[in-house]
């Protein structure tokens, strides 16, 4: 009878633990979640189209505004995406990336997704000649890789995904 007790004792406790881990993960992702929905509500840098949020971000590279530019991508990329601008060595680079994004635009084509609150453009790019481009180390400039691009057709996808009713940049 005294295992049985303590068997049954044994099964409450690891049961009011299971729901209490439950009850504290729950609270942890609503936490999580709130700090999340907190970030995109002060974020109104965006467009209520992708198409306008293209246009927006091009229209802060060519006004040289990096930061500004930045800010049309998600929260979480735009870090990223300042140390990767600012890592161009000179203005011919960001003038370059500038016409290339404005040649992108009159070739792309919507793509598919399954998600609402996606958007994908698509578009080929064509390398005639076999290029080489150097990867740089954000901090120090230095060369960390070198890839090479052969002659081809080459598919790329412009992603946006839409947080508190504005269009952001996922990915170029």
């Amino acid at each position: 009878m005294l295992v049985g007790i303590f068997a049954l004792a044994f099964a409450a406790g690891n049961t009011v633990k299971y729901y209490l881990d439950l009850w504290k993960a729950d609270r942890a992702v609503k936490s999580f979640q709130s700090a999340i929905d907190a970030i995109y509500k002060n974020d109104t840098y965006g467009g209520k189209t992708p198409e306008e949020t293209f246009d927006l971000y091009l229209a802060a590279l060519k006004k040289g505004d990096l930061e500004l530019a930045s800010k049309y991508y998600l929260s979480e990329k735009q870090k990223k995406e300042l140390e990767t601008l600012t890592s161009q060595k000179n203005d011919n680079e960001i003038n370059s990336f500038i016409s290339k994004l404005e040649s992108v635009k009159q070739i792309w084509s919507v793509g598919s997704t399954d998600d609402a609150m996606k958007f994908v453009y698509d578009y080929k790019e064509i390398v005639k000649t076999q290029q080489t481009i150097n990867v740089l180390d954000p901090q120090t400039k230095e060369i960390i890789d070198t890839l090479k691009i052969a002659p081809g057709a080459y598919s790329h996808s412009i992603i946006f995904e839409k947080r508190n009713n504005i269009w952001k940049i996922y990915s170029l």
